[in-house]
């Protein structure tokens, strides 16, 4: 059985997800890469970054290959530019007693969350054996973890069927998101239990990446059909409240279609996300109902996906990397906020390898810089690969 979560142990710090500066200069910020420590088989980081109040960053990364893999934790110290790997998903198993024969924990493709008890929340995944078309989960599931920033082992919090691939959180929970059929679960970080579950819907093998939630502890996701697609709202009992439609999203039934692909967290408390064809919204919490406008493409030609998003100041742009279809070369998209005028600059990212991917949001340190990961072909095989983008 799943271990219970341990009351917090330290002082509780503010929310520190987010961090906002002046808004630099209208160009393509500076890209630098990040050596990450190896381990075995790692391979990507699929949007997986995370924060804690002292302005360290973690990336989960994750592996490949036909043989039993385990995604690990990766710390990283801006100030100092150590990384240190926190350990794997599989090895804690083990080290808890809770490892089934031959399991396979070989993602982390959440982000990496501080929530309101302190600890650093994340969930960690297999995929093998499932279909891609929706019919059939992957073997093993998921699990749910929490670690202190400060160090210390994982702390295993719940097991679940589906494999979790997205999460946020709102007030004094953690949401995640589980396919097939996104699958929504609650965490409650003053109770230390899953605090409740609801199927939102989808089509076949479809999952949205990336899902949002407010400090009212508001969540919201995507419902997918084959003809129509809509951005539930749900309350912090999981009520639903509202939905509202969603153009330009795509709606293929297996892993082609990403969903919600980028996200940039907003001062008002409220988030710019974007689609996989690059429809940007902005989602704004009010006290009369959270009010969503559609801003047009994020690219000025139409159709892009752009799969990492950061708004600088919180209030004047957004801005992300993005491709168009078709291209391996990666721009630097913006859009002004108030004018909803997108312009367009080339943009390079360093490093060896070919087929260059690159993931993330919303993660900056104290000095305003964006983190983002992805991976890079070397020789035919993939390698994890990090960047830190200084505005």
């Amino acid at each position: 059985m799943p271990s219970k979560a341990s009351k917090p142990r330290f002082e509780t710090p503010k929310n520190r997800n987010f961090v906002f500066t002046a808004a630099p200069l209208d160009r393509a910020p500076t890209i630098r890469p990040i050596n990450l420590p190896p381990f075995h088989a790692a391979a990507a980081v699929w949007g997986s970054t995370g924060r804690d109040h002292r302005g360290h960053i973690y990336y989960g990364v994750s592996t490949d290959g036909d043989e039993r893999l385990s995604a690990h934790l990766i710390e990283y110290d801006p100030a100092t530019g150590q990384a240190t790997d926190r350990g794997g998903a599989v090895e804690n198993l083990k080290r808890l007693g809770l490892a089934k024969p031959g399991e396979n924990q070989n993602k982390i493709h959440t982000k990496i969350w501080q929530a309101a008890d302190g600890w650093l929340h994340f969930a960690s995944m297999d995929e093998g054996g499932e279909n891609e078309d929706g019919s059939k989960p992957p073997t093993f599931g998921s699990h749910l973890w929490r670690v202190r920033p400060e160090g210390g082992a994982w702390e295993h919090l719940a097991e679940v069927r589906e494999a979790v691939i997205a999460s946020a959180v709102g007030g004094k929970f953690v949401f995640y998101l589980g396919y097939f059929d996104h699958v929504l679960y609650r965490w409650d970080t003053e109770t230390g239990q899953l605090a409740g579950r609801v199927r939102v819907g989808s089509f076949g093998g479809h999952t949205t990446r990336n899902i949002l939630a407010d400090s009212r502890g508001h969540v919201f996701v995507p419902r997918v059909a084959a003809d129509n697609v809509e951005l539930v709202e749900f309350d912090d009992m999981l009520r639903e409240v509202a939905a509202f439609p969603l153009a330009d999203y795509d709606t293929a039934p297996n892993s082609s279609s990403h969903g919600l692909v980028g996200i940039a967290a907003l001062k008002d408390d409220g988030f710019a996300f974007v689609t996989d064809r690059g429809r940007l919204y902005r989602l704004t919490p009010r006290a009369t109902g959270t009010a969503i406008v559609d801003l047009g493409t994020i690219h000025p030609d139409g159709t892009c996906y752009c799969p990492s998003l950061v708004s600088w100041d919180g209030e004047s742009v957004v801005a992300g990397l993005g491709r168009r279809q078709g291209s391996i070369a990666w721009e630097w998209l913006t859009v002004d906020l108030r004018t909803k005028r997108a312009t367009v600059r080339a943009a390079t990212i360093p490093g060896e390898g070919d087929g260059v991917l690159v993931y993330g949001s919303v993660t900056r340190d104290d000095d305003g810089r964006l983190y983002l990961g992805g991976r890079a072909v070397i020789d035919g095989k993939s390698i994890a690969q990090a960047w830190a983008l200084a505005p």
